[in-house]
């Protein structure tokens, strides 16, 4: 059985959350049999905080003016939008399964200050293409809880090889819920990204149960 701790960050997503000062919109259905890609996870808004924390110079570094980045499992997309919010030089592909897709448009469409600058693409780890992938290879990809069985660890990999090319960068937030995981995933990481473990930011939220990474694509 898997273990899913209740959230440590709580928010109804009705105007309540903002990043940088624009205001995250979101419908969730969490708790009702649809899976996890219908719920707000602690790695989503942890990641959301940490971009509202760092200066303009470094957004700047993480995504060129008029570039797009990808979100891999966007879910409820509340990381994907809020980094919309804060990279405002550039453009959200927002991806997940086809299932998830219809709600997460919806939560796009609930966000006019982001939606003219977020597209949203259907992504199914097994099986993707890079034409699938609007703007592959991608300067930035950001990911959010994505790895706790051990089943998503290599179409994970596979994905992250596909939407990324030499000295692409990968912001991670992961959430360790079991060893055996994190066991299979992060020396196969490592074997395609220079991985480094991202510091806590002055007057940024506890992380909690939350470990940032920035990863950088190897030639």
């Amino acid at each position: 059985m898997l273990a899913l701790p209740g959230p440590q960050h709580v928010f109804s997503y009705t105007g309540d959350f903002t990043c940088n000062g624009v205001p995250i919109v979101l419908r969730q259905e969490g708790g009702m049999g649809r899976g996890t890609g219908w719920a707000v996870w602690d790695a989503s808004v942890t990641l959301a905080h940490w971009l509202q924390h760092i200066s303009v110079e470094q957004r700047l570094q993480l995504l060129p003016p008029g570039k797009a980045f990808l979100e891999l499992g966007s879910g409820t997309g509340i990381a994907g939008l809020s980094a919309a919010a804060c990279l405002d030089q550039g453009y959200a592909h927002l991806s997940d399964l086809p299932s998830v897709l219809p709600a997460l448009r919806h939560n796009v469409q609930l966000n006019p200050a982001v939606s003219s600058r977020v597209s949203v693409v259907p992504c199914d780890w097994e099986s993707v293409g890079r034409e699938a992938l609007p703007a592959a290879p991608y300067a930035l990809v950001f990911a959010a809880d994505c790895v706790w069985l051990e089943a998503l660890v290599q179409p994970f990999i596979n994905a992250l090889l596909t939407a990324t090319g030499p000295k692409s960068k990968v912001l991670l937030a992961h959430q360790c819920r079991s060893q055996r995981v994190d066991d299979a995933f992060f020396p196969r990481l490592a074997a395609a990204f220079k991985v480094e473990s991202v510091s806590q930011r002055p007057g940024e939220p506890e992380r909690g149960a939350i470990d940032l990474y920035i990863c950088e694509r190897l030639e």
